[in-house]
């Protein structure tokens, strides 16, 4: 694996008693003329001016960094000590990049021992930018090359099970997925071939100004390529499943702003899997091969989170064989992940995960069935205090994109397709990322349609009887609404995300009444998702950013809460779906949990 990096900046180092003058005329060149406020440095002169109270540990002669231990800095001392006192922030480029806030200090043995605390970035600069790209190339192919060759090369490392370099890419031939009894089945599910590769380009941006993250934008794309043939043979009826890390690399990137070290790790990993049904002994092969374009990533300008995802792919497909057995069915799936964590673990972090699957199905030769599917999950998260104080966890939405390809009748022994409809738009029975759905007890089903900021509602049959809503926050109106439930007298409830409320409905669309406001207190929410009623009407909310549920009666009147941040029994980090079962049991969907 080998990188590259391409700054766009110019810099100048502004002493302490430049720094207002830097600071004055880089407010005036940004005021001016109504200019575009995204990170790029076209158009406006470049100024680094970093904060009076940073030290610049590079930059010194006297001292040079002996060792870190924990939050403790020790340096050999050769020459005069500049002034390092408790409050000020030190930075350096040793060890990936540190940027520390002063404690206390002391010199012991000729050395000088300084104990710090995390720092933030925007004490260490108040104007700044910087704007990089970053190529990642895998194996030793073109990719590599053109990033210096071995000069600048990033070893592939934790090889498992048989997956070995190949050109720009990564082999799978041999790759053993599960092999050996399970379960009382003796099961073989290996790759007879294939081949993977992602060579991303990672984007950064990054905008301070007046000691404040203005714009922080980080992209990933590139194309995703990927063929292979998975063959697997089980000895009787079973239900198998498994995973394999097929390699992984970290390495630590530093850029600057001005002379201030911008430091972050950048990890690829690369996984296979699959998961098969069988009723019986069978003996199957099945393959694929295909290419998509990925671009993803996340944009915070001016105090706001934006998304920023695309995917396009034409699939293509090679002919399968079930050489024995029926009813089996097995998806297999590749993901290459990337994960971006600046300054420390600590710090905010990145992650984008191209995902592929591929399903063959078997019900009663000749019924096949072939598909396949891709999308992007992505994530941003921060600790407010190592960056900046404005900027808070954000989550893109996973999305997915699938194809049947040369597909014949099909049907299992429970289910058959039965109809679809919508398209992307505005108008009736179409839809913008529509997330919610619930169906009524007089047949129709209710469906949230996110980005229109609505509600509608079909026959099942998928005819269009009604929708009310737009984007608002008087009642009957939603930002950005999520998941929808229905009590058995046809009340329908609607999750108002972005208004941080619940709404109440007649079957016929006829404004109720509505409960909640931003807040942590009991009935209160931030940004609620989903939403369930249970056989007695109780309505049972999740509070997202809460990490926590409540329930309130079918008026809105506040019941009980539970929940909390963390990973124990009972508590919840990003709970989003929730569902009611028999015996008055409630299912949640405990999300950055898994």
């Amino acid at each position: 694996m080998a990188r590259e990096y391409i700054h766009r900046f110019r810099t100048s180092r502004a002493r302490p008693g430049q720094v207002c003058r830097a600071a004055l005329l880089l407010a005036c060149a940004l005021a001016g003329c109504g200019r575009d406020t995204t990170v790029s440095t076209a158009g406006y002169p470049y100024i680094a001016a970093i904060s009076h109270g940073t030290v610049i540990i590079d930059n010194e002669d006297a001292l040079s960094l002996y060792e870190i231990d924990g939050s403790t800095y020790v340096f050999d001392i050769t020459g005069k000590l500049p002034e390092i006192e408790p409050g000020r922030i030190i930075v350096g480029t040793e060890h990936g990049g540190f940027l520390r806030r002063v404690v206390s200090t002391s010199v012991k043995s000729g050395r000088l021992v300084v104990e710090t605390e995390a720092g933030s970035l925007t004490e260490a600069v108040d104007f700044g930018y910087v704007d990089t790209v970053i190529r990642i190339g895998t194996g030793s192919g073109p990719a590599a090359q053109e990033c210096g060759g071995q000069e600048h090369s990033i070893p592939l490392g934790s090889m498992d099970r048989g997956a070995a370099t190949a050109g720009s890419g990564i082999s799978l031939a041999g790759l053993t997925l599960l092999s050996g009894e399970t379960g009382g089945v003796q099961a073989d599910v290996r790759m007879t071939r294939g081949y993977i590769e992602w060579n991303p380009d990672l984007e950064f941006g990054l905008r301070i100004h007046r000691n404040r993250i203005e714009t922080l934008r980080i992209i990933a794309r590139g194309t995703v390529e990927f063929e292979g043939d998975i063959q697997a043979e089980v000895s009787d009826a079973a239900e198998l499943s498994g995973e394999v890390r097929i390699a992984s690399v970290s390495r630590p990137v530093i850029m600057h702003i001005g002379e201030l070290p911008v430091s972050a790790v950048v990890t690829i990993r690369f996984s296979a899997g699959f998961v098969m049904t069988s009723a019986s002994a069978a003996n199957l092969e099945t393959g694929c091969c295909n290419s998509f374009n990925v671009e993803t990533g996340a944009e915070y300008h001016d105090g706001r989170w934006s998304t920023i995802s695309s995917i396009s792919s034409e699939p293509r497909m090679r002919p399968f064989s079930f050489m024995s057995g029926e009813r089996i069915s097995i998806r297999a799936f590749v993901r290459p992940e990337m994960e971006i964590v600046f300054f420390s673990a600590d710090g905010l972090a990145i992650g984008c995960v191209p995902y592929y699957e591929f399903n063959g199905e078997m019900n009663r030769i000749p019924l096949l069935e072939w598909e396949m599917q891709h999308g992007i999950r992505a994530v941003v998260a921060s600790t407010a205090r190592i960056i900046d104080g404005g900027l808070r966890t954000f989550e893109a939405e996973a999305f997915s994109y699938s194809a049947v390809v040369d597909s014949g009748p099909f049907a299992t022994d429970s289910y058959m397709f039965a109809a679809s409809w919508g398209g992307e738009g505005a108008g009736d029975g179409r839809f913008l990322y529509p997330k919610g759905i619930a169906a009524g007890p007089d047949g129709g089903i209710y469906v949230v349609d996110n980005r229109n900021h609505r509600v509608q509602k079909f026959d099942s049959g998928g005819n269009f009887l009604l929708g009310w809503g737009m984007r608002g926050t008087a009642g009957g109106h939603f930002m950005f609404p999520e998941k929808v439930a229905v009590d058995g007298a046809g009340n329908v409830y609607v999750t108002d995300t972005r208004n941080h409320r619940i709404q109440k409905f007649l079957p016929d669309s006829t404004f109720v009444g509505a409960w909640g406001t931003e807040g942590n207190a009991d009935g209160q929410f931030r940004d609620p998702k989903g939403i369930t009623i249970d056989d007695e009407g109780n309505v049972y909310v999740v509070d997202t950013w809460h990490h926590r549920v409540q329930v309130f009666t079918g008026d809105g009147l506040f019941i009980d809460s539970w929940g909390g941040y963390g990973s124990g029994d009972g508590q919840f980090n990003n709970p989003i779906g929730i569902a009611s079962g028999p015996g008055g049991y409630i299912f949640v969907a405990d999300c950055h949990n898994h």
